[in-house]
């Protein structure tokens, strides 16, 4: 069993124990820079979930620079992705209701003609 593979299973151990009950798959993203780890993971019924980490910390740090995911089903069957060099970027959540991003009109206006 390699590296990556006891990494993966020991991830899935985690992600199972934090996940709760119901869900039929849930996800992991950790993002490794600097010395840091910052992650977010979730089920298919609950949007936030807390993945205690803190035994495979030291694992962890030791990958190189990048992006790693785990997606577990709840039968057991999961899929490893280490992306080396890249990042997942945070979405944003914008809370005023009369932003629009540009080119995208009011749910009422009309379409201009082209």
């Amino acid at each position: 069993m390699t590296t990556g593979d006891k990494i993966a299973r020991a991830l899935a151990e985690r992600l199972r124990e934090s996940a709760g009950e119901g869900w039929s798959t849930t996800t992991l993203q950790l993002q490794v820079a600097g010395g840091a780890i910052s992650l977010n993971s979730w089920t298919d019924v609950e949007p936030y979930t807390r993945v205690d980490l803190g035994s495979l910390n030291e694992t962890l740090l030791a990958l190189p620079h990048g992006t790693v995911e785990i997606s577990l089903q709840s039968t057991g069957e999961y899929t490893y992705t280490s992306c080396p060099g890249h990042e997942v970027s945070n979405g944003w959540v914008i809370l005023d209701p009369d932003y629009r991003y540009p080119g995208h009109p009011l749910p009422d206006a009309t379409s201009p003609d082209y």
